[in-house]
């Protein structure tokens, strides 16, 4: 069945807690970093820095002591399913082998994938994709909904954009695995997701329901035919992720958040469906 996560938007999740909680520390707001933050605490050994971007961008240029998530397995870096970009299968259009984008992989095998990474259950993951995209926010929601502590995710705020602007150095060495982590996916957190069928049920009631569409205008008005039919489900509110940075790729801030939310009609009472 298909699954619609619930009370996040994909490309977005992280918004919902990163003004959760007061900041620790300097340039720490919830669950997001800021660059300044990161160079100085970039080589520390609790610290654990994933690059959530496409193959050809990690090998571009990344952040020096990043971990790529976007190879393939036989690239002998690491293979992710609804994690990365990563060359071999198109896991966009390839429905003989995934017939849905992003589909989990079994238990064991995304406990084995995250342990190829370095997780570990007390480490700071800081992940950051280019800046101003979904790929950072969509590993940020995959650890969260296996069962990884969110008090100890974080999302770089600017990306790799943010960082080059501040003059901070980046590199093509790719960066050599490190010792498998520790972290085991014990407990799924379900309730962040939801099937089909409530999907649906919740389209017919949009006082108690918005249904939030995290796509760009492409897809919503059927520019783009990305699977078999254009367009977008019915009554679904189009807020494109790309609406939630600033210029400088950056997130912005929760009263530029909440303007946005008001405008569309979109009331704290409700319970939000995203896709």
């Amino acid at each position: 069945m298909l699954k619609i996560m619930k009370p996040f938007l994909l490309a977005v999740l992280a918004v919902c807690l990163l003004f959760a909680a007061p900041a620790p520390a300097q340039g720490v707001k919830g669950n997001l970093v800021s660059v300044d933050w990161l160079e100085k605490n970039l080589k520390k050994p609790d610290v654990l820095v994933l690059d959530a971007s496409a193959t050809q961008h990690y090998t571009a240029k990344h952040i020096p002591g990043a971990v790529s998530v976007s190879f393939t397995k036989e690239e002998s870096v690491s293979q992710g399913v609804n994690l990365s970009y990563g060359g071999g299968v198109d896991y966009f259009t390839d429905t003989e082998n995934c017939p849905y984008a992003f589909q989990e992989m079994s238990i064991p095998e995304m406990t084995k994938l995250y342990r190829s990474w370095g997780v570990s259950p007390k480490k700071k993951i800081v992940i950051y994709d280019q800046g101003g995209q979904f790929l950072a926010t969509r590993l940020f929601y995959s650890l969260y909904y296996h069962g990884f502590p969110v008090k100890n995710l974080y999302i770089l705020d600017g990306g790799i954009a943010k960082w080059q602007e501040e003059g901070l150095p980046v590199t093509k060495e790719v960066t050599p695995l490190p010792n498998d982590g520790t972290f085991k996916v014990t407990k799924l957190n379900e309730d962040i997701k939801v099937r089909l069928p409530e999907f649906l049920t919740a389209t017919g009631d949009r006082v108690n329901n918005a249904i939030v569409e995290g796509l760009p205008p492409v897809w919503h008005f059927g520019q783009a035919l990305n699977y078999d039919r254009p367009g977008h489900v019915p009554f679904a509110i189009m807020l494109s992720f790309t609406d939630f940075f600033n210029a400088d790729k950056t997130y912005k801030s929760r009263e530029d958040i909440q303007r946005m939310l008001d405008y569309l009609g979109i009331r704290r009472e409700q319970q939000v469906y995203t896709h």
